[in-house]
């Protein structure tokens, strides 16, 4: 049932609309606790301006929410109605009105068509605003938003206020598509930034199956791309990447097939943490440009106190296929979020919760140049690509080889399970890593079936770059 506006809304003009949960996306909430009193309704700090954004980019704000209270008896229908009324009067005095309140009042065990993830309440929101129908999007806090969002084709918002990080943890990762954000603010700007104009809905982040964007759909750029540079102090943890850019000769046998490199490109502020900012790249020779043209790019961003992920992208281009994604760990919410666009598909959100501290593809390299690393021991990494999974990092033998540095003792070491990028094994097949048996654990040599079947890359230069004073 409609609360809010007492009288049937008009339908003014043509826009798509933003629904919302109320409890846990608008107002406090926690699992099992009902709001009953007026009195005791604790609206977000941020939500007015979130609204406010949202407005301005020309949404509708249509609230959606489930209050079995009334049918378990914890209230009135009378008071359901008040604390809606009320909740919108207050968001009115702060600039962000809201265009209407619908509400179920049953309880699970009546089966009612309008209890969320049903349908009933988004078909009499549509019925009065028609232009809901299309480009419109549903913010929850529970999987139950979700299931609406999926059932009235609506595109999916997950925010981690109220339930949504007990949800997370009891259910696991939203379902594929879902924009996950800390709360209504981070997800309104998510939503404003992904839009190319402000009433077109079509040309938002993320197009719903079915839906045609005029223009091209957006993949934002990882958050820390574009981190200050800052100068380490003295009493920072010594690595011994630091300056350092490795170049690599790509070969398929004897036939050198391209190049590729490892640089720590330099140190960043990182949302207030110092960080090294890794890269590596790969370029395919240009004999082989014509029928199979290589262009990868792998950035991630490694925390300096502790050697942590706080981050990575990646920009894959081998022959016909094409991958971009950037994922953010956000060790605070300990969740991450990101992005995920294939070949010439349209980008889908990514996200989850973290099991603790997490490395990418990328830092782990980097990581495994700090451990002891002692034949015949096996070490075990925590490891997120867009899932949470464990690295095994096997220590095989002791070897002399000749290197670009000269000969060189090294340590051949095996990663056990890996994902897609020119140095990380691909699953079930192998990736062998030489690192120098000394203080600097140099990757002389890699040897994995990445593209064109097995390629090795043989370290040619390593150069370093001497940090700037403090």
């Amino acid at each position: 049932m409609r609360a809010w506006p007492i009288r049937k809304p008009a339908g003014g003009a043509r826009r798509p609309a933003v629904f919302l949960d109320r409890d846990g996306v608008l107002v406090h909430n926690r699992d099992g606790y009902y709001l009953t009193d007026p009195a005791k309704m604790r609206v977000y700090p941020f939500v007015a301006r979130a609204l406010r954004l949202l407005a301005a980019a020309g949404f509708r704000l249509i609230v959606v929410t489930n209050q079995s209270g009334v049918g378990r008896g914890y209230m009135t229908m009378r008071t359901a109605v008040e604390i809606n009324r009320k909740l919108a009067r207050l968001l009115r005095k702060e600039g962000a009105p809201l265009d209407a309140v619908y509400f179920c009042p049953h309880t699970p065990s009546t089966g009612c068509a309008c209890r969320k993830p049903g349908t009933g309440l988004l078909k009499e929101a549509f019925r009065e605003f028609p232009s809901a129908r299309g480009g419109s999007w549903m913010v929850g806090d529970k999987f139950s938003d979700l299931g609406v969002a999926e059932r009235g084709g609506l595109k999916p918002v997950f925010v981690l206020t109220g339930q949504g990080r007990t949800q997370l943890r009891k259910k696991g990762a939203p379902p594929r598509g879902t924009l996950v954000a800390r709360d209504l603010l981070s997800a309104a700007r998510a939503l404003i930034r992904g839009a190319r104009a402000p009433l077109a809905a079509a040309l938002f982040l993320f197009c719903p199956p079915g839906l045609r964007a005029e223009e091209p759909a957006v993949m934002l750029a990882h958050p820390l791309a574009g981190a200050t540079e800052i100068v380490l102090s003295t009493s920072s943890p010594a690595v011994p990447w630091a300056g350092e850019r490795l170049d690599f000769e790509l070969k398929w046998g004897m036939v050198g097939v391209g190049e590729s490199h490892l640089s720590a490109l330099a140190t960043v502020s990182a949302d207030g943490e110092a960080a090294w900012h890794l890269a590596s790249g790969a370029v395919s020779a240009s004999w082989i440009d014509g029928f199979f043209k290589v262009r990868d790019r792998n950035d991630s961003w490694m925390a300096v106190s502790d050697h942590r992920s706080l981050g990575y992208s990646k920009d894959i281009r081998e022959g016909s296929w094409r991958l971009r994604e950037w994922v953010y760990f956000d060790y605070s919410t300990m969740t991450f979020r990101g992005q995920r666009l294939k070949k010439d598909d349209a980008p889908y959100a990514v996200g989850g919760t973290l099991p603790g501290r997490v490395n990418d593809i990328l830092s782990a390299l980097y990581a495994v140049r700090l451990m002891p690393l002692e034949p015949g021991a096996v070490y075990t990494m925590d490891v997120n690509t867009r899932k949470n999974w464990k690295l095994d990092i096997a220590v095989l033998k002791r070897e002399k080889i000749k290197t670009a540095l000269g000969k060189k003792k090294c340590l051949v070491v095996e990663p056990r399970v890996g994902e897609e990028g020119i140095f990380a094994a691909k699953k079930g097949k192998r990736l062998l890593v030489w690192l120098t048996d000394d203080e600097f654990r140099v990757p002389v040599l890699l040897k994995a079936e990445v593209f064109i079947g097995a390629v090795t890359a043989e370290l040619k230069r390593r150069t370093v770059t001497p940090s700037p004073a403090p």
